[in-house]
């Protein structure tokens, strides 16, 4: 791997050297991406997954703490202001005592509470039970998904309809004494057809009113992020993974022979690793965990994965009134990172180097952790169709 990427540093040296394993289109970066990943699984197992896992768990909390529309996915507590449910209305916090059944003999359990909101859909209400259960006892609840796990339904007789649209039924909706096609929860159709039209006004209302909302999710999670972002660059370890440390000082190294004088090459280089391995994992925590992302968080977490990237850019930004809001949200945060990441970089710079027999016991080590996950011979024969296919090139 190291004489490719020493023949693909060459071919780009005498082009644009910045543009370095910018895409992934040589075998070389392909082996690379697969490479860094499987060696900084330990890492990522035992010291930035915990930071991740509760960071997400903490966003979902705070976006479960305020309507939701069950349509739209529209939430008041959000980081994406695309996902901002704008029309939210009044709401208060809920109690409940929930019996689970015990066995077959018509036993129940000792009571969850579990909090909801009285503008919960029944299904939300359910999502959140069985979420409250699945936390606390770090399993899934099973229930027949036809059975009476609560006999209460989101479109029934007493579903209020207005016009062509039918509102899905809420808790407050069943405390209310007076107890076809289209349904709504929280956005009125209309009203939402009628923003649609004037997209202008609707981005004026965002960024002068409901700012704040964005603003109170990303103070609620921040502290969270900080600790994702700290944990990934390292600075509370004593010495960064073994081969972070090997291919930065195999990037010094090149750049020195290359007589590459400019310190942004060397940071642009070093910063594809983050671009390469981090940003896939901020993005997408169910490769690792067993959990559901839905679109909202997947919003949400493209505003933190950019606040990443931004982290590592050497550009200043420039934000006017009409800038976005995800821009916005971690404007004063952005240079205190950016300082942090050069102090990342003079960190790894300053250890001592890796030896070629440390570096070698590690990589035997990773072998043996996961020898019996791969099958050579299917990898050899993927290789060499894709070599067959680019032979003549």
């Amino acid at each position: 791997m190291e004489v490719l990427l020493k023949d693909l540093m060459q071919k780009s040296s005498n082009a644009q050297p910045k543009l370095l394993l910018r895409r992934t289109e040589s075998i070389v970066e392909k082996l690379l991406t697969n490479w860094m990943s499987i060696c900084l699984y330990g890492f990522l197992r035992e010291t930035v997954g915990q930071h991740l896992f509760l960071m997400v768990s903490a966003l979902t909390q705070q976006i479960a703490k305020g309507p939701v529309d069950c349509v739209t996915e529209k939430a008041l507590y959000t980081l994406n202001e695309d996902w901002l449910l704008w029309q939210a209305q009044d709401f208060s916090s809920l109690k409940l005592k929930v019996l689970f059944a015990v066995g077959t003999d018509g036993e129940v359990s000792e009571p969850l509470e579990v909090i909801v909101l009285d503008c919960d859909t029944v299904e939300q209400v359910k999502e959140k039970i069985l979420s409250s259960f699945k936390a606390k006892f770090g399993f899934p609840y099973e229930y027949e998904k036809n059975g009476l796990f609560l006999p209460l339904e989101e479109v029934d007789a007493s579903s209020m309809v207005i016009g062509e649209v039918t509102m899905l039924n809420t808790l407050k909706h069943y405390k209310d004494e007076n107890f076809s096609g289209k349904y709504f929860h929280l956005i009125d159709p209309d009203v939402d057809e009628d923003q649609t039209k004037n997209p202008e006004r609707k981005k004026l209302k965002l960024k002068e009113v409901h700012l704040t909302k964005l603003l109170s999710t990303k103070v609620a999670v921040h502290s969270f992020v900080e600790k994702l972002f700290r944990s990934i660059w390292g600075l509370t370890l004593s010495r960064s993974p073994f081969a972070v440390k090997y291919f930065f000082d195999f990037l010094d190294t090149q750049a020195e022979n290359m007589k590459i004088t400019d310190p942004d090459v060397l940071h642009i280089w070093k910063t594809n690793l983050p671009l390469r391995f981090w940003i896939n994992i901020l993005k997408n925590p169910q490769f690792l965990f067993d959990m559901e992302k839905t679109p909202h968080m997947d919003g949400c977490l493209s505003v933190i994965a950019q606040a990443f990237m931004d982290s590592f850019s050497l550009s200043e930004m420039q934000l006017g009134k009409y800038a976005p809001t995800n821009k916005l949200l971690y404007a004063k945060d952005i240079p205190k990172f950016k300082q942090e990441v050069k102090m990342y970089y003079k960190q790894i710079r300053d250890q001592s180097p890796v030896t070629p027999a440390e570096f070698k016991d590690f990589l035997h080590e990773e072998s043996k952790k996961h020898e019996n996950e791969f099958n050579e011979a299917a990898a050899l024969k993927e290789l060499y169709k894709f070599i067959e296919r680019y032979f003549t090139e």
